[in-house]
């Protein structure tokens, strides 16, 4: 007896399959359980990384703001400096975070603002911030958290 060409296929391929049965429930749950596991796993070691993984672009974009206000003001000073404007006046009219939120329409926090003078170490490797000196001005820019501190010297 002579088989057709289509169905010796067909019978050998309904062979090769004869035997499996597919995923059963029991596969199924156990899947399911050991990715439960493992997600827990990951939820216990990495949870506070995922959870605040935003904070270090928060603190970049504070930082960034505050650089950009003190540029702008080492800006005027500099102008200031060279048009030979510079007083006390200029320290005065920057005194408070309202007055530097109104000139450069910022949003910082805080404002500190006081002279301050600088002595050397005995041993002469560092500086100690000590005393006041009317050339020295040390403003202190505050904004959440970050604070960034600048010294102006004429």
């Amino acid at each position: 007896m002579r088989r057709h060409r289509g169905e010796y296929l067909f019978t050998r391929q309904s062979a090769l399959f004869s035997n499996q049965c597919g995923i059963t429930l029991l596969d199924t749950i156990v899947t399911l359980v050991v990715a439960a596991i493992l997600g827990m796993m990951l939820a216990q070691f990495g949870g506070k990384a995922l959870t605040q993984s935003g904070d270090p672009a928060v603190m970049l974009k504070k930082d960034y703001n505050l650089a950009l206000v003190m540029e702008r003001i080492t800006a005027d000073y500099r102008d200031a400096l060279n048009q030979g404007t510079l007083n006390s006046s200029f320290f005065t009219a920057r005194d408070s975070a309202a007055k530097i939120n109104a000139l450069y329409g910022s949003n910082i926090d805080g404002v500190t603002l006081g002279n301050t003078a600088f002595q050397l170490d005995m041993d002469n490797t560092n500086y100690t911030e000590s005393g006041s000196d009317s050339s020295v001005w040390k403003m202190t820019i505050v904004k959440g958290d970050q604070e960034l501190i600048t010294l102006f010297v004429q």
